[in-house]
């Protein structure tokens, strides 16, 4: 994340930390929240009665505890995910795909306001059933702790089984088939679709409930299958804390702020829908780079780019990035990120004393 980019436009800047801005805002309500609650052990206890009581799970203090610290190791570890930019670890990718769950991000919260206009049309009731019509502090637990379960019951598990079946499909080892992210797009739509279904049917009673899980399921499967188990959760509990943010905020300035920034978001999932929308299938990253069968025009001794992306370890010694162009004919290789040029057998030997001075952490 941090770290300068020319190529951003004013766009992707508002995008990425209006995310940050949303995710913070919902880390630091949940903290404000659950403190207290932490340090005295009859509010845990009370917690936990006035929770058992309402869902018909029993939750002691043991439980509430756990749950608590799973919320807070997870959405910690997520939030530092978004600033570690490794690719080849799963809670780490690089910043463009970083851009892009932003994006998504924007997206499933434009399709949450969608869905909470409809439901406050066909179904009002609903606001005053299980857990909204409960104090703030049994929402912030309930919501965060379904956030969580989501995330693993309707995520995670049926992903790990449909990754499983597609590598049996494809004749791939089993430990290359769970790298999900190894899907190709077709896959990725089919089982979010299928899976979305499958759970929306079996948690929904009414029409209505099976609309509203379906697309919010939707949303936050392709989120997972293309950034991750902690960014879909990420994702889930941010927005389900930002409303819990609004609830809290008792000056009038203040909760105008935050319904102001709850819509700016909406209309960046607008954004984000037009910008993936516009995209030509098939377009080149850079048009100013010439295509490398076009060799129409061209004198002898040109130079010419052709991106790729390298299955060695090649990671550019001034950036950290592993995409490159490949410059004709001397098949130099330049960084496609910050420009700089090394001779194509020079690399190999500058990453070795990269990862001696810099081993990977995890």
């Amino acid at each position: 994340m941090p770290g300068k980019d020319e190529r951003r436009t004013p766009g992707e800047y508002i995008l990425i930390y209006s995310g940050l801005a949303l995710i913070f805002i919902s880390f630091i309500t949940f903290l404000y929240l659950i403190i207290p609650d932490i340090t005295n052990p009859d509010r845990i206890t009370a917690l936990g009665d006035q929770v058992s009581g309402f869902s018909g799970i029993f939750f002691n203090t043991f439980a509430i505890y756990a749950i608590i610290f799973f919320i807070l190791f997870f959405s910690t570890f997520a939030i530092f995910s978004l600033f570690y930019r490794n690719e080849k670890l799963s809670m780490g990718f690089s910043e463009e795909r970083n851009r892009k769950f932003f994006g998504c991000l924007m997206i499933y919260i434009l399709v949450q306001l969608i869905l909470s206009e409809v439901v406050s049309y066909f179904a009002p009731q609903y606001s005053s059933e299980f857990p909204f019509n409960q104090p703030v502090p049994i929402q912030n637990f309930i919501l965060s702790y379904q956030s969580l379960l989501e995330a693993a019951l309707y995520e995670l598990l049926p992903i790990t089984i449909a990754a499983v079946i597609l590598s049996k499909i494809h004749g791939t080892p089993l430990l290359e088939g769970l790298r999900f992210y190894k899907m190709n797009a077709a896959e990725k739509h089919v089982v979010s679709v299928v899976i979305s279904a499958i759970a929306s049917a079996l948690v929904s009673t009414t029409p209505m409930e099976f609309i509203t899980a379906f697309f919010s399921l939707l949303v936050l499967n392709e989120i997972f299958l293309n950034f991750g188990f902690l960014k879909a959760f990420l994702a889930n509990f941010s927005v389900e804390l930002l409303n819990i943010a609004l609830i809290v905020t008792k000056n009038n300035e203040v909760s105008i702020v935050l319904a102001f920034f709850l819509f700016f978001l909406g209309f960046l999932g607008v954004y984000s829908l037009v910008q993936m929308g516009v995209r030509i299938p098939g377009e080149r990253p850079d048009a100013s780079i010439p295509d490398s069968a076009d060799n129409t025009h061209q004198p002898p001794n040109a130079r010419k780019a052709i991106q790729i992306e390298p299955f060695i370890r090649s990671r550019c010694p001034e950036c950290g990035q592993a995409t490159y162009h490949i410059i004709l004919p001397n098949m130099d290789m330049q960084c496609a990120k910050c420009g700089h040029e090394l001779d194509r057998n020079a690399i190999g030997e500058t990453n070795i004393v990269i990862d001696m001075r810099s081993p990977s952490k995890f």
